[in-house]
């Protein structure tokens, strides 16, 4: 069952793991100054444990390697939030380190609302289009006067 999800990486509860989801904290703020609201963020802390079924090394590698990505963020199978988030935060505490291999960790990981994209010039590029045929035209219907 999933319990939570971003991009490939899930959170789950199997028979082979268990991902405990300790926290999952959402906000918004409205800048007073501004007029306008701010961006949205999102904290999500787990305990990665090995007898759980989860590597809390290898969670952390993976997940400092998706820093600066921006996927939708899910709970269950719904979609939870603005379209998209950015990770711009792992952190790792209570590291259980016991006989030099570490065996649990608390994670937390910190999202922020995705800039949203910019229109790449679609629309000056329609009209430029719509420009050049426009001047072709004048320039065909001008060589035919010339012509007469």
């Amino acid at each position: 069952m999933q319990l939570a999800k971003w991009g490939k990486r899930k959170l789950k509860l199997t028979a082979k793991q268990v991902a405990n989801l300790q926290k999952l904290t959402y906000t918004g703020e409205y800048d007073t100054e501004k007029s306008a609201v701010k961006k949205k963020g999102l904290e999500v802390e787990y305990d990665p444990m090995v007898e759980l079924g989860i590597n809390p090394t290898t969670e952390i590698t993976n997940w400092n390697k998706d820093l600066g990505k921006s996927n939708p963020f899910y709970v269950g199978t719904k979609r939870f939030g603005p379209k998209k988030f950015t990770l711009i935060s792992v952190s790792s505490s209570e590291i259980d380190a016991r006989l030099g291999k570490i065996r649990g960790a608390k994670i937390r990981l910190t999202f922020q609302e995705a800039e949203g994209k910019k229109k790449s010039g679609s629309s000056t590029k329609k009209s430029s289009k719509k420009k050049t045929k426009t001047t072709a035209k004048k320039t065909a219907s001008k060589k035919k006067k010339k012509k007469k």
